[in-house]
């Protein structure tokens, strides 16, 4: 639909577009007793005014078609068990690259790990291939998926012995597989 070459696919983009805002939710009227709501598009001086009506239905197709529910900021205790079940061992991260900081120059691989920015993209994702295979696997054999969150976290990040174990049972995987090691020395990256 069109108006004043405003384009719009539905008439909430359409009352949006004449209002000249964005697709977050509208504000809820603070009075309904006035006979219509005005808003000025921001790109002209000309004035729309929005019937109680036109408002009505504007709302009933924003909550029709807004996306997905997103989820509220997560409580403290929420975001403890989230925190809680993506745990993994410290030592895990050395077989990985870190990510770059935000505003990081475009070479910041390259100077960050050289070897592996000169590695062809495919022994990359060969290398992260396995290693997350062995990683899953020793997850999965460790019986860490049935465990509780916190039984995991524990496991994961507390009990000393297990953690020590679980790192013994990565490395022992890795130097048992000469392709893997291989990989390994051609990108700068050592058993951990």
């Amino acid at each position: 639909m069109s108006i004043s070459g405003i384009q719009a696919t539905s008439t909430y983009d359409l009352l949006m577009s004449l209002a000249g805002s964005t697709k977050s939710r509208p504000a809820t009227p603070a009075s309904t007793d006035s006979t219509a709501y005005s808003a000025r598009n921001s790109r002209s001086s000309d004035k729309v005014s929005i019937s109680k009506d036109a408002w009505a239905m504007l709302l009933a197709e924003y909550e029709k078609n807004k996306p997905a529910d997103v989820p509220a900021t997560e409580s403290s205790e929420e975001a403890e068990e989230s925190r809680k079940a993506e745990a993994a061992p410290d030592w895990i991260s050395g077989y990985f690259f870190t990510a770059p900081p935000l505003g990081s120059r475009g070479d910041w691989f390259e100077q960050q790990y050289p070897q592996a920015a000169a590695a062809p993209a495919s022994m990359l994702s060969e290398y992260g291939k396995r290693i997350m295979e062995y990683w899953q696997a020793i997850v999965k054999e460790n019986g860490l998926l049935e465990l509780s969150v916190d039984e995991r976290y524990n496991a994961l990040r507390v009990d000393k012995e297990s953690i020590e174990a679980l790192r013994q049972q990565m490395a022992e995987r890795v130097r048992s597989d000469p392709v893997l090691v291989d990989i390994m020395q051609k990108i700068g990256k050592v058993v951990q």
